[in-house]
């Protein structure tokens, strides 16, 4: 007796067991059908707009430019997310891009622009731009990027030197720090020397020479130059100095028009 009732106990144990695994396997399919049905709704939906963020330099309509029209009208499903961060990240002036869904029908498009820091000037005139990691870019006249120093010499047959397009950047990065940014307004140009592999400076004011040597110890040749232009200037008339030169320690040598050049000390 005691037998069967264990039996019955048992027995409506496990059809309310039964009852909720399968209301629980009811309500699993439930979720799973709706959430693959939202997808294919989502998916079928048209797009209907692509938002560009983060150009300051590229217009829109340019960075669209690169994209298919049949895709700016297209489905979602046929939209193919890679390809068109691909598409967008072939224009020369960017640098990287990130796609986000905003909705079904809008997708964000995220630039990270090159911004460039000098000018190239090949031996035909031709004219290019250089960002901060010596990336060549096409010249286009802008007046944001008007004001900045002219890179000489670093074509070779109409090639890039990379080696010497890289020296010359490591000095103009360094250059632009806060410390030295006094100096920015007296560089007018950056001259590579190809025989001696070094660089010189014309200045802005009156078109000075400043031998810079080669793209070693820069801080120390900056920080020398800085000092002359803060604390020595005064004593020397700007017009009659023909060349400085940074290259020797904890001294500038300063030639002007007379005979004999002229040690400045500088503490650095």
């Amino acid at each position: 007796m005691q037998q069967g009732i264990l039996n019955r106990i048992l027995k409506k144990f496990f059809q309310k067991e039964n009852r909720l695994f399968l209301y629980l396997s009811v309500i699993i399919i439930l979720i799973l059908f709706l959430s693959a049905y939202a997808g294919k709704w989502s998916s079928n939906q048209s797009i209907d707009s692509f938002i560009i963020t983060g150009n300051k330099f590229i217009p829109t309509e340019e960075l669209l430019g690169n994209v298919d029209s049949s895709i700016v009208s297209g489905i979602r499903e046929d939209v193919e997310l890679l390809e068109l961060k691909d598409k967008i990240v072939r224009h020369p002036y960017v640098q990287t891009s990130f796609i986000i869904q905003k909705s079904s029908s809008v997708i964000e498009i995220e630039v990270k622009e090159r911004m460039p820091i000098a000018i190239l000037v090949n031996k035909d005139g031709g004219l290019s731009y250089c960002d901060a990691m010596a990336n060549v870019l096409p010249y286009r006249l802008s007046l944001q990027f008007q004001d900045m120093p002219i890179v000489r010499n670093i074509f070779k047959n109409n090639l890039v030197d990379t080696n010497a397009l890289e020296s010359a950047v490591r000095i103009l990065k360094e250059m632009k720090k806060q410390e030295y940014s006094m100096l920015m307004h007296y560089v007018s140009e950056l001259n590579y020397e190809r025989d001696s592999k070094t660089f010189s400076i014309i200045t802005t004011d009156n078109a000075c020479i400043v031998k810079f040597g080669t793209a070693e110890n820069i801080r120390e040749k900056l920080q020398r130059l800085s000092d002359f232009y803060e604390y020595a200037l005064q004593d020397i008339n700007v017009n009659d100095i023909r060349y400085i030169d940074v290259r020797w320690d904890e001294r500038i040598i300063v030639q002007t028009k007379q005979v004999v050049p002229i040690p400045v000390n500088v503490a650095i």
